[in-house]
């Protein structure tokens, strides 16, 4: 069986830590039980380091740390709501670019225009860009 690695991007600081993370969640619940053909692993940050309970020694190994996720993952999915103030997320996104690992992306609000420049292939909701996943990578 193969393993595939789903790296999910998206705004964590000007948000809630509930609507940062319920989608990464239910993300994880629709993706990881596709087919018996994938190993279908789908990686939340803020399982790792978080700004409330899990605190990196340095911003630095968090950074560092993330970056090195996103080079080892299949396929990254990118929230672009609230793009426009949040860095990590672009620099996730930029090397997820720049290794050629495919980049998709959901959302309509206060988007960062690069950032979604970025992106293979768009989609207004989470949905329709699982659906995409699943038709085109993983079934």
């Amino acid at each position: 069986m193969e393993t595939f690695q789903v790296y999910t991007a998206g705004a964590t600081k000007h948000v809630s830590n509930d609507e940062s993370y319920q989608w990464r969640k239910s993300t994880r619940d629709c993706l990881e039980k596709v087919n018996e053909r994938y190993n279908v692993n789908v990686f939340i940050p803020s399982e790792s380091f978080n700004y409330d309970t899990l605190l990196p020694k340095t911003e630095k190994q968090c950074m560092n740390y993330f970056l090195h996720k996103v080079s080892k993952s299949d396929l990254l999915l990118v929230n672009l709501d609230n793009s426009n103030s949040s860095v990590g997320t672009g620099m996730e996104v930029q090397k997820a670019f720049d290794t050629g690992i495919p980049i998709i992306g959901f959302g309509t609000k206060n988007i960062y225009p690069w950032i979604k420049e970025h992106c293979d292939i768009v989609f207004e909701d989470r949905f329709d860009a699982l659906v995409y996943i699943k038709e085109y990578y993983l079934l």
